[in-house]
C-alpha cells in the first residue's frame, strides 16, 4: 500500500495518490484513520500539563516541576524562562492551545467536552488533528467483513484517484486516452466503470 500511494520506494516530494493530511483523517471523514505523529505528540504533551494541574498521576516528574520549575506561580501566566529544556519550553507554548479545553473551578481542574469531565490522550489529539465534515459513502467501503484490497481499491475509486488514462495524460504521461476496454471513447474513471460497453455488459451479468 505505501508503494502503491507513494511512487514505490521514492518518498521524495510530489506523486503521491492521496495527500498525507487526507490519509489521517478518520475513515467516516474520508481517510485511512492514520495518526498524525506531530499531532499525536502534541496531545501526549498536554498529557503533562493535566497531570500538572490535577496530580491525578502522582508522579516524581510532575512533584518536581512544581517545586523546582513553576514554585507555587501561576502555572498559565508563568513566562518561559531563557534557558530551559525543550520539553518544557514546548509545554508552556502548548498552554494557549489547551486552556479554555480546561475548567477551572477553585482548585478542581476538569476537562471540558469530555464524559465527566476526565482528560484523555485520544480527546486531546481530536483537538490538534486535521478535520473535515464526515463523508456519505464511508460505511459502502468501510464495513464489516469486507475485503481490504476491495475497500481499498474501492476508496481510491471515490476519491478520484484511481490511475486512468485521462489522469496519467493530465500528469504528463503519454500512454494515450482510449479506453483499453472498447477502444472508442476517452478512458476515464465514469467510463471504465459505467459507461463503457464492455463494463456495462459486465453489470448486466452480475445484475
Amino acid at each position: 500500500m505505501r508503494s502503491f500511494l507513494w511512487k514505490g520506494d521514492d518518498l521524495s516530494k510530489g506523486g503521491a495518490k492521496v495527500a498525507w493530511d487526507s490519509l489521517c483523517l478518520p475513515y467516516k471523514e474520508g481517510g485511512l484513520g492514520f495518526r498524525d505523529v506531530e499531532a499525536w505528540n502534541r496531545a501526549a504533551m498536554v498529557k503533562h500539563i493535566w497531570h500538572l494541574c490535577t496530580d491525578s498521576d502522582h508522579s516524581i516528574w510532575s512533584s518536581w516541576v512544581r517545586n523546582y520549575l513553576i514554585k507555587n506561580r501561576n502555572f498559565w501566566t508563568l513566562r518561559a524562562p531563557g534557558e530551559c529544556s525543550w520539553t518544557w519550553r514546548k509545554l508552556l507554548k502548548l498552554r494557549l492551545l489547551v486552556h479554555d479545553e480546561f475548567s477551572l473551578s477553585g482548585s478542581r481542574v476538569t476537562r471540558k467536552r469530555t464524559p465527566k469531565g476526565l482528560f484523555s490522550t485520544k480527546s486531546a489529539w481530536d483537538l490538534f488533528r486535521h478535520k473535515e465534515p464526515p463523508v456519505p459513502w464511508h460505511r459502502a467501503v468501510w464495513f464489516p467483513g469486507m475485503v481490504p484490497r476491495h475497500a481499498f481499491f474501492l476508496w481510491l475509486a471515490v476519491l478520484g484517484r484511481l490511475p486512468t488514462k485521462d489522469v496519467l495524460s493530465k500528469h504528463g504521461h503519454y500512454v494515450g486516452t482510449t479506453c483499453v476496454l472498447c477502444g472508442q471513447e476517452e478512458e476515464s474513471l465514469d467510463h471504465l466503470f459505467f459507461s463503457c460497453p464492455f463494463s456495462s455488459s459486465i453489470w448486466l451479468i452480475t445484475i
